[in-house]
């Protein structure tokens, strides 16, 4: 493939992901951005947005998970005391 023929799929691949709403206006200002001397800006916002999408992922699977366990134990005291199981 030439070169010629690639930027011609980028520039259709674009437009069909801001007819889809894929890619809004938000995108279109990020591009302002790369052409108006800030080069690779949309690319690393994006690094980042991913790099801390995945942190705070990892984080809130680790409280859920936490809730569930407080859940379970809260259910488990809640038997023993409908027995009259103080003790656990």
């Amino acid at each position: 493939m030439d070169r010629e023929h690639l930027r011609q799929q980028i520039v259709t691949m674009r437009q069909s992901m801001l007819d889809e709403g894929i890619l809004d206006q938000y995108f279109i200002q990020l591009e302002k951005l790369e052409r108006d001397g800030i080069p690779d800006f949309a690319e690393d916002l994006t690094a980042v947005y991913f790099r801390d999408t995945i942190q705070r992922l990892a984080f809130i699977e680790e409280e859920i998970i936490g809730a569930i366990r407080v859940k379970n134990a809260v259910m488990q005291a809640r038997q023993f005391f409908q027995e009259g199981n103080i003790e656990g």
